[in-house]
């Protein structure tokens, strides 16, 4: 499993087990605040990305595989740090400029 940091996310790429009654690949962090986030990938993808990080601190992603019977897999942990947010990005390039008018 690696991982690629991007602004505001991260790009999870990895192997898929081989078993035949895979659903779907589910990776879940927990934010500051205590919020569960959780992503979702069918058995077709070899990547998931994880978004909504608002900040560029090291998090902890839980990767587990899914059957169709529900029957979730051992976790797989992988530590991240995402990149500066595209906020933060866009808020520094703002300019105020005096313009005409009352």
């Amino acid at each position: 499993m690696t991982a690629e940091s991007l602004h505001g996310a991260v790009k999870i790429s990895f192997d898929l087990p081989g078993d035949k009654d895979l659903q779907y690949i589910k990776a879940r962090y927990t934010t500051p605040a205590g919020v569960v986030r959780e992503t979702k990938v069918s058995r077709y993808n070899r990547s998931l990305t994880m978004e909504g990080f608002g900040d560029t601190d090291e998090h902890t992603i839980t990767v587990f595989a899914v059957d169709k019977s529900e029957n979730v897999s051992e976790a797989a942990e992988i530590k991240v740090r995402p990149l500066e947010p595209p906020i933060w990005i866009v808020r520094r390039s703002l300019g105020i400029t005096p313009d005409f008018g009352v």
